[in-house]
């Protein structure tokens, strides 16, 4: 159901070239990954960030956040960082229905960022005390690792709170119904 793993710390240049334990189990697990940053000690956390790309899946894990977040007394922010190339103007009206969609008071915040997707994470989580991130990882072929990066592993690199990744290709569809038992 559910895999959380410590990780190893910052690698090498020989670990970035080869990949380490925790990014082969980020890009092979068909379940959701809770990566935990070396050295780190537990502490309850009061809020999350859930980075969005607005996929129509963001729907399942939000209502899986919500209990989440039931479960620690905390609250979720929806982030999304528009990178160059994006349309701003799309990602507010997204935004906006997300806004709209969970008008709980266990979401905190829905906020659009500019920038690169790492370094405005990294400077959401700290201007807003952050505890753990939360996001979807889409599933690439070679190409599209090789030409665009893959942001997830780049991520749970270079922050030092707890990253819990969801699968996209963790979703399968059975018998006419989307199975989404895991959320």
């Amino acid at each position: 159901d559910l895999i959380v793993m410590g990780m190893a710390g910052k690698t090498n240049a020989l670990g970035n070239l080869f990949g380490s334990v925790a990014s082969k189990v980020l890009d092979e697990a068909d379940c959701p990954v809770l990566a935990i940053p070396a050295g780190k000690k537990y502490r309850w956390f009061h809020k999350m960030v859930y980075a969005t790309d607005f996929n129509f899946r963001d729907i399942g894990i939000l209502n899986y956040l919500k209990k989440l977040a039931a479960g620690f007394n905390a609250e979720i922010e929806c982030l999304h960082v528009v990178e160059p190339g994006e349309n701003e103007l799309r990602a507010a009206v997204n935004m906006q229905m997300l806004e709209d969609t969970y008008p709980e008071k266990v979401f905190g915040g829905f906020y659009i960022k500019k920038g690169g997707l790492v370094a405005e994470i990294n400077k959401f989580i700290g201007a807003e005390n952050m505890g753990l991130v939360v996001m979807l990882s889409h599933k690439k072929d070679f190409l599209e690792r090789f030409i665009f990066g893959e942001k997830t592993k780049e991520l749970a690199r270079k922050i030092d709170i707890p990253l819990l990744v969801f699968k996209e290709n963790a979703y399968e569809y059975k018998k006419g119904l989307w199975d989404v038992s895991i959320l």
